[in-house]
């Protein structure tokens, strides 16, 4: 998923709880982060 105005993009895995953030280059996928997603609505 494409973050709006931003040059990164995520993904959030649900069945283990975290959000991954990373962008694209030419030749590569560049991780910036991995964090803990939690669920609000519950």
């Amino acid at each position: 998923m494409r973050v709006a105005d931003r040059r990164y993009r995520r993904i959030v895995t649900l069945r283990y709880h975290f959000k991954i953030a990373y962008e694209i280059d030419d030749r590569r996928i560049n991780v910036i982060g991995i964090f803990q997603y939690q669920n609000r609505e519950k």
